[in-house]
């Protein structure tokens, strides 16, 4: 009787699929009787499916993967297939396996080792932001991953917009946004304990300012306030964010109360004193 025994792909990633091929073959002359399959497979691999081709085999009591064969005629063959998949996470390396064929008491052996990938780490620097000025912003990079469970550092890097101060090297960091509308962007890289790396490209922080029925910042500006209002232009002029922030200022109801036009928007609300009725908004066009 011989024994052969496969492993395919015979190098995986982690939570890749696998195959475990055993392969059996009465090359003798005689029928062979008493027959006993064992395979210990890894407690990593999580077993999906076993079939068998040419033989039948009868599950052993007790043992898991151990199986009953029938008796083999000479030159009679058979093929048992078990299937799964690898662990994620799961460490960089090999798994040994290897299989037992018991024939009569007479007992031989085949091995198939598996090597597990290090692989990239995966950078997650999070969605994109918009934010009020002067604001607190945090950068959080927690959601990044590594297949084989090795320990990440962190490593943020600003590409674009006016410079902020924040600690690079956190999973989680925060700066002040600028006190002027603008557009900020980021870069996370993180590295595991074999140097690998991996790099989410950009995350965007829109900094915006935001009307004063907005949800953000503002004054909390509402039907049953009372007093003038005056709305001025900011300082810095950004004609795309301040296209977007009247769009979100129509949103939440600034025309239904007789709110400037869109030349005066993203404008700071200062009040002016109190009157009895509805508040009185005023475009008088001085920036």
């Amino acid at each position: 009787m011989s024994l052969a025994k496969s492993v395919s792909p015979s190098s995986a990633k982690p939570g890749e699929a696998i195959t475990y091929t055993l392969a059996i073959n009465n090359s003798g002359a005689i029928t062979a009787t008493n027959i006993v399959l064992t395979d210990i497979v890894p407690a990593n691999v999580s077993v999906t499916g076993i079939v068998s081709a040419g033989v039948s085999i009868t599950q052993a009591a007790g043992v898991s993967y151990a199986w009953q064969i029938q008796d083999l005629l000479p030159n009679q063959d058979g093929v048992i297939t078990i299937t799964g998949w690898l662990a994620k996470p799961l460490a960089a390396g090999t798994i040994p396996n290897t299989a037992t064929l018991s024939v009569s008491g007479t007992v031989q052996s085949a091995s198939a080792p598996l090597t597990v990938q290090n692989v990239e780490p995966v950078a997650n620097a999070g969605l994109d932001q918009s934010r009020s000025v002067s604001s607190t912003v945090t950068l959080n990079g927690s959601g990044s991953t590594d297949d084989n469970g090795d320990a990440l550092t962190y490593g943020w890097k600003q590409t674009g917009g006016p410079a902020v101060t924040f600690t690079p090297n956190l999973s989680i960091t925060t700066f002040t946004a600028p006190g002027t509308p603008t557009v900020l962007t980021f870069t996370l890289t993180v590295t595991d304990t074999s140097s690998l790396t991996g790099t989410d490209e950009v995350v965007v922080v829109t900094v915006r300012l935001f009307c004063a029925h907005g949800q953000q910042g503002g004054h909390g500006v509402g039907r049953g306030d009372r007093g003038v209002w005056k709305w001025r232009r900011p300082a810095a002029w950004d004609s795309a964010v301040a296209r977007a922030d009247h769009e979100q200022c129509a949103r939440h109801g600034h025309h239904a109360h007789g709110c400037p036009q869109h030349h005066v928007l993203l404008c700071r609300v200062e009040r002016r004193g109190q009157r009895r009725g509805q508040p009185r908004h005023r475009d008088d066009g001085r920036g």
